[in-house]
């Protein structure tokens, strides 16, 4: 819900980039941090709860 405006509902990109095996690209610790962070406008800086964090982890795994 948070990430399809920017990302995609099939993750493929739009404003944000493709999100298409991203944990090819990044570790888990570098995908936490730039959830949390905010550090790259446009991305607004999200505070997930464990779980839902674990869930988007994932998901980002599977893409």
């Amino acid at each position: 819900m948070n990430c399809s405006g920017c990302h995609g509902v099939d993750a493929q990109g739009r404003v944000g980039p493709s999100l298409i095996q991203i944990s090819d690209r990044r570790s888990q610790l570098h995908l936490i941090q730039q959830i949390t962070s905010g550090q790259t406008p446009p991305m607004p800086k999200f505070q997930a709860q464990p779980q839902e964090m674990a869930d988007l982890l994932s998901y980002l795994n599977k893409l």
